[in-house]
């Protein structure tokens, strides 16, 4: 969209300056007989500047508008970036007390509700999962951000992985935890730090 915009300035300056090229010429040959005085004389020398004058404020509007409209969209970026990225960091720290959860049951420890907490994080971590994924899609469309896409497609798919490998422990208090859980985990929390280095991107460069 920048280069067009540039496009179509440099054109609207090429038109000008081939029409003010034509308009010396014919002044030059027809109107002064080739005497260079005649045609660079006070008037036609003012008259020149007032219309470059005139053509110069459509153009500066032009340059303005398209200055005003990249900083807006960069804006609109940033505003959805920071959203999403305040919710990749609250799902990280859900990640993180559901392996102290996990680490706790798997000790049998004395803590009251375990069971509890699991199915409420499992609950926070499954709205997330949805959540950030359809945001993503919603930045992904502004910005056509290929990187975006692909950790966002991975964070989904890990994602919902994880959630298969949780609801035993969710639905049978007694369920022995999925053998990748583990696995699964660390490499949701991975996807989450890399979600949030695209993300920084559009909040820091607004």
């Amino acid at each position: 969209m920048k280069l067009q915009w540039l496009i179509l300035i440099l054109a609207y300056f090429g038109i000008y300056l081939l029409v003010l090229a034509l308009y010396w010429a014919f002044k030059y040959w027809g109107g002064c007989a080739g005497e260079l005085a005649c045609v660079f004389d006070e008037d036609r020398i003012l008259g020149i500047l007032t219309i470059t004058s005139y053509m110069l404020t459509p153009a500066l509007g032009i340059g303005g508008f398209l200055s005003w409209k990249i900083q807006h969209n960069r804006g609109l970026l940033a505003e959805e970036a920071k959203h999403i990225f305040l919710a990749v960091n609250n799902d990280l720290k859900n990640l993180k007390q559901l392996q102290y959860l996990l680490k706790q049951q798997s000790q049998h420890a004395n803590i009251s509700d375990l069971s509890e907490q699991i199915n409420h994080t499992y609950q926070a971590i499954r709205s997330a999962n949805l959540d950030i994924y359809a945001d993503a899609l919603v930045l992904y469309e502004m910005s056509n951000d290929e990187d975006l896409a692909q950790v966002r497609d991975a964070y989904h798919d890990v994602g919902l992985q994880l959630l298969q490998q949780l609801k035993p422990l969710v639905h049978a208090n007694n369920a022995t935890p999925a053998p990748k859980l583990e696995k699964t985990l660390e490499h949701k929390k991975q996807l989450n730090h890399q979600f949030k280095q695209i993300l920084r991107q559009y909040i820091i460069f607004k």
